[in-house]
């Protein structure tokens, strides 16, 4: 390591790592203890698993090891194994200070020469097909960002999932319905994801009013039958485009077995998103202001300014001369 300083060492927790699995434990403590920067957890579980499961809701938040999802999905290919897959992904974002990195695998399979159940991608010598769960991954993929928001969205009655039956007792099922807002502010757009993985329609109250927003937005949707799979001779699950107009404050109601996601552009000429998180022994506070000057039509200034360190420990309030984990993720916990 010292004559390779950029390799990044990863841990690794073994196949199913759930909480009881002594490899998940094994793999924890020795990360902890050679402090390594990442871990790496697998799991592949039927569909019951990711609708129900909020893993990383209950891991501890003082850990410097952080988790890569390197290997999962849910054991089919069906919109509705996509869906869960969704929800789980949702609930990831919500922990993007647990998670670091998520990967979807296995990756590829030919036919007539496939082992595993499901892959992301089919093919044979002609033609290859995307599964529901490569549309969910690369709405994903195109959605990452810097800030997650958990309060801007609020669902009428949300439906619990099935308990899983692995679901260790402490922990509470997920819901069949779910929601995420996320801020990229190198490319200046918000995306509003909601999915629905319930057999009725669910109504979805979006509120975007701290943010100034364009006039239109991209709405891409996923919808179908909870069984439809898409085959070689028929794609029945694929995503659809349409451009809308924007809206700050809005209804939307979402068909059963649906994932819809809102593209936004910011355009505001000052905003101010702030976020605070206290440590045991530290305050720090961020504060980000985005100015743009109306006549020059472009963006002329972008401050990042720690307003204010404390630090129960005297003399103390730096790791290593630098202000840590300033720019957190999580503004549902104000």
């Amino acid at each position: 390591m010292k004559a390779h300083p950029e390799i990044v060492i990863v841990g690794t927790a073994g196949p199913g790592s759930h909480p009881g699995n002594s490899d998940l434990k094994n793999g924890w403590d020795l990360a902890t203890e050679l402090g390594m920067p990442l871990i790496d957890e697998h799991y592949y579980e039927p569909n019951a698993y990711f609708l129900s499961s909020r893993q990383y809701n209950y891991y501890p938040r003082d850990r410097k090891t952080k988790v890569y999802l390197g290997e999962y999905a849910a054991k089919d290919k069906k919109l509705i194994d996509a869906l869960a897959e969704c929800l789980y992904l949702l609930h990831v974002e919500a922990n993007g200070d647990i998670v670091s990195m998520t990967s979807y695998a296995p990756l590829f399979a030919k036919k007539t020469n496939t082992n595993w159940n499901p892959d992301l991608i089919y093919f044979d010598n002609e033609r290859p097909y995307l599964t529901c769960s490569y549309y969910v991954q690369q709405l994903f993929g195109q959605s990452s960002g810097q800030y997650y928001y958990g309060d801007c969205v609020t669902i009428e009655d949300p439906d619990e999932a099935p308990r899983w039956r692995g679901l260790p007792q402490e922990q509470e099922s997920g819901k069949l319905q779910g929601q995420s807002v996320v801020l990229n502010v190198k490319t200046r757009k918000l995306y509003v994801k909601l999915v629905n993985a319930s057999d009725k329609e669910k109504e979805f109250d979006v509120n975007l009013s701290r943010f100034g927003i364009k006039k239109t937005a991209v709405k891409t949707t996923l919808e179908g039958n909870a069984n439809d799979e898409n085959n070689y001779e028929k794609q029945p699950i694929a995503p659809k485009k349409e451009t809308i107009k924007a809206q700050k404050k809005f209804d939307i109601d979402l068909k059963p077995y649906s994932m819809v996601m809102l593209a936004v552009r910011q355009t505001s000429y000052l905003i101010i998103p702030y976020h605070i998180r206290l440590t045991t022994n530290r305050l720090f506070v961020s504060l980000f202001i985005y100015i743009r000057m109306r006549a020059m039509k472009k963006l002329i200034m972008i401050f990042s300014l720690a307003l204010l360190t404390m630090s129960a420990q005297a003399g103390k309030p730096w790791d290593n001369g630098k202000l840590t984990d300033v720019f957190y993720r999580r503004y549902d916990e104000l």
